[in-house]
């Protein structure tokens, strides 16, 4: 670091640190698969801290629907729409960088062109800021992605409950008719897909623990419908699906409903008191399709000198400071701020099925 810590030098790195895109470290794909593709359509972007969503409802499709959903726009009649009022969640996480840092960093790299101080601490920064967005983003995959598949609400803090008055077929509770105690096990999924495709949408792909999964592949009726020729050919990546907590089975060819993709999910987080928690939970099955929901992102502040804001439309901004006592050695400080909101395309479009195994 440079001998004299003014203002200009913090501008410096803040400017440098916009310059680098965020990184999506395998972390973040590994945690993040139920929002990135679940509630990845383009959602809005606003400097407002509140949000008024005008969301679908559909009554049930009439006749047969085919995969592609050639009679999606065949309903019974019971159309309209349903406003929600939303405030979005704020989150934020900061980290600081010390004089050690900036020196490892200097160790780990080719002497022979070693970084500048400036660079240094830019690129120390930037790794920060990464692990930050990392937080945020494995925030909003287990209080919001989760929190709406299983109840259609989420919770904000200061603000209260977001009801996003999603209906009941959307959640089923399987205790006194399990998965696994069915003789007829594609007659029970077809029971599922009806109930997931309230909105007029019905489900491409079943999600649960592997533990569920293994229940279905072990049905003889089920492998005769399942195609696996994907899997089964070496270095064959299924389409995004290449985390490496989530894990493609094939697809089931059921009549009237299409080619269900069967997908195998047991991603954890760390939970606020330090615990290892399953994002998915145990004995649960998720019936969905692809961007059923939007993620929306709200104001946040975005630096722009030192002691200086201005609120942004933005997913991201970061703010920096610098902790310099007399006689101490300096702290850098690094804040990543985002305020995220997930909401559901249309009222209902999928079936969160608890206990559905014994």
């Amino acid at each position: 670091m440079p001998h004299v810590y003014n203002e200009e030098y913090i501008d410096v790195l803040r400017y440098g640190l916009q310059g680098r895109a965020v990184k999506m470290s395998d972390r973040i794909k590994n945690t993040t698969f139920l929002s990135k593709v679940l509630f990845g359509g383009n959602g809005v972007i606003t400097k407002d801290r509140s949000i008024q969503l005008k969301l679908q409802k559909k009554g049930r499709p009439l006749g047969s629907q085919s995969e592609f959903g050639a009679h999606a726009d065949m309903y019974d009649g019971r159309t309209g729409f349903e406003i929600v009022d939303a405030v979005f969640p704020y989150y934020h996480h900061q980290e600081i960088v010390t004089p050690e840092d900036l020196e490892q960093l200097r160790f780990d790299e080719d002497l022979l062109n070693p970084y500048t101080e400036e660079q240094r601490a830019i690129l120390r920064l930037a790794d920060a800021r990464d692990d930050l967005q990392t937080r945020i983003d494995t925030d909003v995959e287990v209080t919001q992605a989760m929190s709406i598949l299983r109840t259609g609400k989420i919770a904000v803090k200061g603000y209260g409950e977001v009801d996003f008055k999603v209906p009941s077929t959307c959640f089923y509770n399987a205790s006194s008719n399990k998965l696994s105690s069915a003789t007829d096990k594609v007659s029970w999924l077809r029971t599922m897909c009806d109930k997931a495709k309230t909105s007029g949408k019905l489900p491409t792909m079943i999600i649960a623990p592997y533990s569920v999964i293994a229940v279905l592949l072990n049905d003889s009726q089920i492998l005769t419908m399942l195609d696996n020729r994907r899997i089964e050919q070496d270095g064959l990546k299924f389409e995004a699906y290449n985390d490496n907590l989530v894990a493609y089975h094939g697809k089931l060819a059921i009549a009237g409903y299409g080619n269900l993709s069967l997908l195998s999910y047991d991603g954890t987080y760390t939970a606020s008191n330090g615990t290892e928690t399953d994002i998915f939970p145990d004995k649960t099955m998720l019936f969905a399709s692809e961007r059923i929901g939007n993620t929306n992102y709200g104001g946040i502040y975005q630096s722009t000198k030192v002691g200086v804001s201005e609120k942004v439309a933005s997913k991201g901004a970061d703010n920096i400071w610098l902790d310099d006592k007399q006689g101490q050695p300096f702290i850098l400080h690094v804040e990543r701020q985002s305020a995220p909101l997930l909401s559901p395309a249309q009222i209902g479009g999928w079936c969160f099925v608890s206990n559905a195994i014994a």
